[in-house]
């Protein structure tokens, strides 16, 4: 019987496990978020003017972000393309502005 064994496992697993633990953090201004996040970079695809596809291949954006998509189903839907207003989807836009309509189905991956 392995009892011995099993139980001395258990206990050196017991002794070498810690407790983890994450609280959230809240920032009273965006400057504040800015300086804990460090070197970022925002795309906020208000420069394009007309709909841009990134469905067949990759589009290189000007902040110096690459948007790609694998092949699929959701070239034929009119999607994965920056999407100037108006919008093909309205409820989907915050501000107004353009944006990135992607769609995934299995199988693809959009980075």
């Amino acid at each position: 019987m392995h009892l011995p064994q099993t139980l001395g496992t258990t206990l050196a697993i017991a002794l070498l496990a810690t407790a983890a633990s994450a609280a959230p953090t809240t920032f009273t201004d965006r400057s504040a978020f800015q300086t804990a996040l460090g070197v970022f970079t925002v795309e906020t695809f208000n420069s394009y003017t007309i709909d841009t596809p990134f469905h067949t291949s990759a589009l290189a954006t000007p902040s110096g972000m690459s948007l790609s998509m694998s092949a699929g189903v959701s070239t034929l839907l009119n999607r994965n393309k920056i999407d100037v207003p108006p919008v093909e989807f309205p409820v989907y836009n915050v501000d107004g502005t353009a944006l990135a309509n992607v769609l995934t189905a299995a199988g693809q991956s959009f980075s």
